[in-house]
Formats: structure tokens, sequence, C-alpha cells
């Protein structure tokens, strides 16, 4: 067709050749046809003969699928013509001697010189024949003629034969093309469809890999929407294990939204009844079209739904009474009156019937049936094209039945719930509150005290994957985010459960700030020039010394009560806007600092890269009042003479991890830069910076006692828990510092879109994304105070056990990558216990592990 699409429909075929070229065709066939039927009889069945095998070989050839198919039949076509003229350069060289009753010996003679053939040896002869042949398929001219009439009718045969060849073979080839264009087309087609099936779902990196390495084909963009997993048809072929991991990564997420399945992933429940509803095909994908019907009112309630794309609509009917039965076939409600309908429509569009709310991603219709025998109460259509997840009920109960015994507990509670507020019985049973507090009392999550357990990232049993290595950039979306609400004020359990949250986020985090390029299943591996690459490595080995430092001395809360062993994750420290007040007793602060950076002392004149000096800050130190002298921290309202001092120092981090996602809200999807310098990727995979955001600051503020102490001018501190002194009743050496992670460097703007400038004015989230020790200090655990609420001390005998320490870990380069020995793994894995560890297991940890 004129549109390049291959015809295969034979009438079609027949009219357009009749029309155009078969006139001609049959003329030339004519010529040639009456030239062979005078001359030789039998010549006419054996082109019979040979379009019959002709016949055959295209029927064969038609069955041919594949493109590789296709190409070595065109080949074994080509091989057919070159034996095909050899064939007939031989015969033109033969057929003088041997039509003229000579042997093939003296032909020359016989032929004569004004036959097709010249005076000349047998290799002149042949090379003149095949000249002669090639021009009977069209190559190229010959000066050669037949003299004879043998010579002749040879001749017309061969060019006859030569021209139905020729057509067959370009017929052939082109239909082959055609052929092998349509393949690579819908194979296209197919592999577009996966593609954007397996990013509209936010599938994992690794996943993908796996299942494109399964196709052993490249991933490329795609533009279609309301991509199915029923409509991908290489999804079909991966392995059961692999879909399971699909269809985990995809509804599991959507499933969170609501309280009982929220709950369920946080519990201790067996973790695997999720994975076994997804096997039996009991969690679904359903796309309606924009006013499609989802349900009506009196229909059998067979699926709970939720919104994964789109809104819906749902009309609370008028029908009369309801019965509303739990599975064990007792009767809970035995009518609704139509006035506590009235209740609950308040804002009737038509008599009878009310319009609720638009059902929108996240939220969930039909709830009831998988709790009990329901008949829909209402009717839902889609107001936009959506796509919903579904719950199909028989299946859910037939599983929970033996896999999640909770619940049944919740079904129990939900029919008690319902009985009790029968008015907002309909099928969108949106209190949220209500539910969440059954799905917590049913797995058990009411106890408002703090389990250090319910911090550590996981290992999921059904994926084999694992939490410490977030993939998809919805994890990182909700690693980024904190969990804690406004809500959470007013409930203590909801408050403790949030910081819990963000504490296994805060370790998880961390470890991808130290080992992001060290991983297996790494996003990606950033080359960076070798002074990038030096000062990146100084950064990640320097964090990793202060975790062990933590570790080891003792690290303490200070409320204002009371100082206890750190109780939360090591990592938590860091990465909620607090500073870590460091005591040094009989150390400097160079010698400290030196071991945290590998060194035995830094000299602040000539500070090793990437540490730099700052201008100004508005913390400070000083020594309390009275006989201990204990150094504290001063959080001063504007800038003063001691803030504008050489004791601060700063250092530029990858907060989360170079090359991992940024936390969300930027205007496109960006990657952590080595210096904490957000990047995108341009051309050729080839980063591009944003110079202008930098996200991630260590802040220290250091001072030895033993020097002269630093004055204040007369702008005085905000807060002041002792004033500054020139006691120098102890001449030992001694010292402080100050360590905490800041969202950004010094009148730089963060990625959150605050910047740090000179008001040094307190933001309400960390660089971290997670909220300020204030926001939980309602939550009844020993949360720091607010200026000098989390402490350690390094004497000397401390600072050597941490100088031993640093040399016995091998402590594995960001620029090495990852590498499958074990010194990397355990690495690795001592990492992740001591950031997921309180301060006593960590000390305890570090010393069986490394003892004296």
């Amino acid at each position: 067709e004129k549109e390049g699409n291959l015809e295969m429909h034979i009438h079609k075929v027949v009219k357009r050749y009749v029309t155009t070229w078969f006139i001609f065709d049959a003329a030339v066939a004519a010529l040639d046809g009456t030239c062979l039927l005078e001359h030789h009889q039998q010549c006419w069945t054996r082109l019979l003969r040979a379009f019959m095998v002709r016949r055959l070989v295209r029927s064969w050839f038609i069955g041919l699928q594949s493109s590789d198919d296709v190409a070595l039949m065109n080949v074994a076509y080509l091989i057919v013509v070159l034996l095909w003229i050899h064939l007939v350069a031989c015969g033109s060289y033969l057929i003088g001697g041997l039509w003229n009753g000579q042997t093939t010996g003296s032909s020359e003679q016989m032929v004569g010189n004004h036959s097709i053939f010249g005076d000349s040896t047998v290799l002149f002869h042949y090379a003149k024949s095949l000249q002669w042949a090639f021009c009977q398929l069209g190559f190229g001219t010959s000066d050669q003629y037949a003299n004879t009439t043998s010579e002749a009718l040879y001749a017309a045969a061969v060019t006859a034969a030569s021209g139905a060849l020729l057509a067959s073979l370009l017929g052939r080839i082109v239909t082959g093309l055609l052929r092998m264009e349509v393949v690579k087309r819908e194979r296209r087609e197919r592999e577009r469809t996966l593609q954007e099936y397996l990013r509209k779902r936010s599938i994992s990196w690794s996943l993908r890999s796996t299942i494109w390495a399964l196709l052993r084909d490249g991933w490329r963009e795609s533009k279609r929407r309301d991509i199915l997993e029923s409509s991908v048809d290489l999804l079909q072929d991966m392995p059961r294990k692999v879909l399971l991991e699909l269809r985990a990564e995809v509804f599991i997420p959507v499933l969170t939204h609501h309280p009982f399945f929220e709950a369920y992933g946080v519990s201790q429940a067996n973790p695997s009844a999720i994975g076994q509803l997804m096997a039996v095909g009991g969690v679904m994908e359903q796309s309606l079209e924009a006013g499609e019907l989802l349900f009506d009112e009196g229909a059998d309630g067979d699926s709970m739904y939720f919104v994964m794309q789109g809104v819906l609509k749902y009309n609370f009917g008028d029908g009369g009474a309801r019965r509303l039965v739990d599975h064990q076939g007792n009767n809970a409600i035995e009518e609704m009156s139509p006035s506590s309908r009235e209740s609950f429509a308040t804002n009737s569009q038509e008599p009878g019937q009310a319009e609720l709310e638009a059902i929108e991603v996240g939220m969930w219709l039909s709830e009831p049936s998988l709790w009990l025998v329901w008949r829909y109460v209402g009717r839902a259509t889609a107001k936009l094209p959506s796509i919903l997840v579904q719950i199909d009920a028989a299946k859910f109960r037939a599983t929970m039945r033996t896999q999640l015994p909770q619940a049944s507990k919740y079904a129990h509670r939900f029919v008690k719930f319902v009985l009790s507020r029968p008015y907002a019985l309909c099928d969108y049973v949106g209190d949220k509150k209500i539910l969440k507090e059954i799905a917590q009392e049913v797995f058990e999550l009411t106890s408002d005290l703090f389990v250090l357990a319910a911090c550590r990232p996981q290992r999921h049993r059904l994926t084999r994957g694992s939490e410490w290595e977030p993939s998809a950039r919805a994890q990182w979306q909700r690693i980024w985010r904190s969990s804690w609400t406004q809500a959470h004020l007013d409930n203590k359990n909801g408050l403790v459960a949030a910081m819990s949250t963000d504490m296994k986020h805060d370790a998880i985090l961390l470890f991808q700030t130290m080992f992001a390029q060290n991983l297996k299943k790494r996003r990606r591996l950033i080359i960076l020039d070798e002074r990038e690459r030096n000062d990146h490595d100084q950064r990640v080995l320097f964090l990793k010394r202060l975790i062990l430092a933590l570790g080891l001395c003792n690290l303490q809360t200070c409320t204002d009560e009371e100082k206890r062993p750190w109780p939360f994750p090591l990592a938590s420290a860091l990465c909620h806007g607090g500073r870590i007040l460091v005591h040094l007793d009989c150390v400097s602060c160079e010698e400290f600092l030196g071991a945290l950076f590998g060194l035995d002392a830094v000299n602040f004149e000539d500070m090793p890269s990437p540490l730099y000096s700052r201008r100004a800050a508005t913390h400070g130190l000083t020594l309390s009042s009275g006989i201990l002298k204990e150094p504290i921290e001063l959080r001063l309202s504007r800038i003063s003479t001691s803030v504008l001092t050489g004791n601060h120092l700063g250092m530029d981090l990858p907060v989360g991890g170079l090359g991992n996602p940024t936390p969300p809200g930027t205007l496109e999807d960006l990657f952590v830069g080595p210096a904490g310098n957000p990047f995108k990727l341009g051309k050729d995979e080839e980063p591009i910076y944003y110079s202008d955001i930098q996200h991630g600051h260590l802040y220290m503020c250091w001072r030895n006692f033993n020097d002269r102490p630093l004055r204040s001018s007369s702008f005085q501190p905000e807060v002041v828990e002792g004033e500054l002194s020139e006691d120098r009743t102890e001449q030992r050496k001694s010292g402080a510092m100050l360590l905490g992670i800041e969202r950004s460097a010094p009148m730089r703007t963060d990625l959150f879109g605050g910047r740090h400038s000179i008001d040094g004015a307190s933001r309400d989230v960390s660089a971290f994304g997670k909220r300020k020790w204030r926001d939980y200090r309602s939550c009844g655990q020993p949360i720091p105070a607010s200026t000098s609420g989390i402490r350690m001390k390094v004497d000397e005998e401390t600072l050597l056990r941490l100088k031993s320490v640093f040399r016995r870990v091998r402590l594995c380069l960001p620029s090495e990558g990852y590498l499958p020995v074990k010194e990397q793994f355990e690495e690795q894995e001592l990492f992740k216990q001591l950031l997921h560890s309180s301060a006593e297991q960590a000390s305890d940890l570090l010393l069986n592990r490394f003892p004296d």
C-alpha cells in the first residue's frame, strides 16, 4: 500500500496486479513461451514441475515466523541464484560442442570465430560465458550473440527462466524485509508496553534489570499510558518468582494506604500472607474509562477497590433496607432506616441519592466486602480514566483464614464498629482514625513504649529485597519524608510509631550515604575526576569513623532532668538537627579531629581537604559555671565576636548517597552529587550539576579551653547556661567540639527550598527530611534537650582505643565500587548493626569484635 503496509488479502493483490503490470508481463511471457513451445515441448513440463517445487518452497517460507529464519531463507535464495548463473555459464560454453556433435575439447573449432565465443583458451571461454549468464539477469551487457538454432533456443530458455528466477528472488527479498520490519515493529511495541508499565508502577531498578536481562533487550522510552500487567505480553513469560516480586512492588505501596495493611506491614505477623494472596490472583489491576460503571446498587459485593490512578465518583443509593450479615451468617443489622440514610446523604443532587466526595488516589471503596456478606448500597463510576487495584473478597478470605488470624479479629472489630455507627454504613468507610485504632489493637501495636527493634530495617521474605537498599523512586520518596504529622501531637502511640519509622529511615539514609557506590545493586556508577573522587572518599571515610566513635565513646542523651545512655538508633543522633557535644578530656581538638581523618593531628592553618573554615556561625562553646567546668553549647541570637573567629569548620556531604534520588518536591528527577550538589542526567548519561543548590553540610565548632577563652561581644546569647569564664584553675589540656549535619552550607539553598542565611533560623525538618527533636518531645521518651542534649566524652584512653579500631577495621573507599570480597561485605554488615543499635549495644558490639 502507499502507507508502506504489507497487504496480505489475495483479492486485493490480484486486483492491483491485473490493473497494473499484468498486461506487460503477459506479453513478455507470451513471446518467450512461443519460442519454447515451437522447439522443445518437454521444456514446458519441466517448467511446470519447477513452478510446483517453487510453490512448495513458498508455502514453507510463509510458515517462517522469526526474522532469523527469513534472513536464512534469503541467503539460501542468493546461493541458488549464484548456482544458477554458474550452470548457465557452463551450459553456454558446452552448447557449441555438444549440440554440434563435437567433444568439449574441440568446441573452439566447431563454434568458430563467429559464434558466441571468440578464439581463446578454456578459461577465457568460461569467463565470457559467465558474463553472458549475468547479463540474462540484468547485470551488465554482453557483445556475444547466437549464430545457430541451438544457441538461440538455449538463450531464449535461459532468458525466460532467469526472468522468473529474478522476479521470484526480488519478491522474496522484499517480502522478507517487510516481514522482518513487521516483526521488529511488533516487538518494539511490546517492549514499549512493558517499559511504560514498569515506569508507571515505579518498579525498582534492580527488578527492571532482571526483567530486561531475561528478555535480552535494552530499555527505551515510551509515552503510552494506563498499561496493565495483563496487557504486557512479555511479562507472561517471566518466571513466577519475578512476577511475584513485580506485583509486590506495584500493589503493596497502594494497599498500605489502608490502616489494616499499613499495620500489617509494620507488625510481626506472617509476612508471606500478602504474597500468598497475590500468588492465587487475589490482587489484580483494573482499568476504567471516564464514565464507565464500576459497580451498581444491589449487586453482590465481591471485591474491594483502591484507586491507583484517576478519580471515581460514588453515589449513595436509596434502595431500601439492607441486611448486614457476617461470615458466620449472624444478622447484624435488620434494616437501615431512611432517616439514617438522609443523615449521611446531606448533599443530595437527585431525590433519594447523594454524591460523595471524589474517591481519589489513596482512597478505597467497598471495604465491607472483605469482612461481611455484602451488597453494594451505592453506585460507583469513573470520573476520569482510572486504574484500580482490586482485591477479590473470596480469595482474600480463603487465604487469610489460614495465613493471617489477625484478619478474623479485625473482621469482628469491624462489625462492632459498623453496628455502633449504622448511619455511616455504605460502600465507602473512610473513618481512617477509627480503622487505624482497630488495626493497631489487632496487630498489637498500641503500646506507647519505644521498641528499638521497630527501627531496624528488614529484609523482605517475599521479594528477598532489603529495606537497606531501596531502588524505586517511590521507595526513596517515603524514606526522605517524615512520618510525623500534626495529629501525632495528641496521640502518644502514634507519635512513637512515627518516630520509630523516621529512625528506621535515618539508618537507611546514613547507610546509603556511606555505601551507595559499593553496593552490588547500586543505581548507577558515577564517574568523577581525580580531585572529586579523593574528596568524596575522604568525606565518606570521615563519616564512617565518626559513626565508630559514636559507638565507642558512650553517647548520651541529656534531658532537662537526667543523663542516660543513648536509647535510640545511633544514626538518629545525626539526623534530626541536633548537635553532638564532644567533651575532650586531656585530648586536644587537633588530635580528635586528626583521628577522624586518619591522621595524628590536624593543623587548623592547613586543613585536609575537603574540610574548610567557616567565617561565622550561631553556635559556640563555653565552660559551665561551678566546680566541674563542663563544656556546654551556646545558641546565640545573632552574630558575635565569639562566632566570627576561625573556630568553625564545615564539610559538604552527599546526604542520601552519591547517585541516589534527591528528596521529593524538586522540579525534576535529580540525583545526589559528590558534594551535595544535585545533578540530572543529560545526553549520553552525562551529569549536569546544579551549582546553586547544595544539600547536606557537616558543621563543626572547636575550642581548646587551655588556650585563651573566647570573649563575647556586646550582643548576649539567647540561651546561656553559663557565663564565659576565664577561670584558669584547671591547667590540663582539654577542649570540646560540636558536630551536627545541617541542610546546606552557609548562604546556599537546599533541596527543600530553604536558604542558610545569616539569621541562622531553625527549620522544621533536618537535612534528612525528618522533624527536629522538639517535635517528638511529647512522646514520653528521653528526647535530647535543645542545647547540649547529645553528649559524649573522649579521654586519652578512649582516643587510643578509637585509633586502634580505626586501624583494625578495613574501611572500603567509594571509588572502589562493588567488590565481591569478604571484607567489603563484613564492613557493610558491621555498619548496618551499628546504625540501628543503641549506644550500649554499639559499644558491646565493637568491644567484642575488636578486643584490646
